[in-house]
């Protein structure tokens, strides 16, 4: 059902937004740091959300391709047998 690039792209973006997950919640936390002059804490928050949120990207994306394999589709349905 669904083509190869877009399985890829799909599949391939999690490590990105679990990247970027963490890199926002610890600028964030980096940003609240120096906003409020406590020290690190709210660095340490913000990086433990950011993996926490990332995980929960990465949850998203198992379940979704768990209940795809389910349903019977594979990567390669598009794809003609070979002779």
């Amino acid at each position: 059902m669904s083509s190869p690039n877009k399985l890829l792209l799909q599949y391939g973006s999690v490590g990105i937004e679990f990247a970027l997950s963490v890199l926002l919640g610890l600028l964030a936390g980096r940003w609240a740091d120096q906003r409020a002059g406590t020290g690190g804490g709210l660095v340490l928050a913000g990086f433990l959300l950011g993996v926490l949120l990332g995980f929960r990207s990465l949850w998203r994306v198992t379940q979704q391709a768990q209940r795809e394999i389910e349903r019977g589709s594979s990567p390669n349905d598009d794809q003609k047998p070979c002779p």
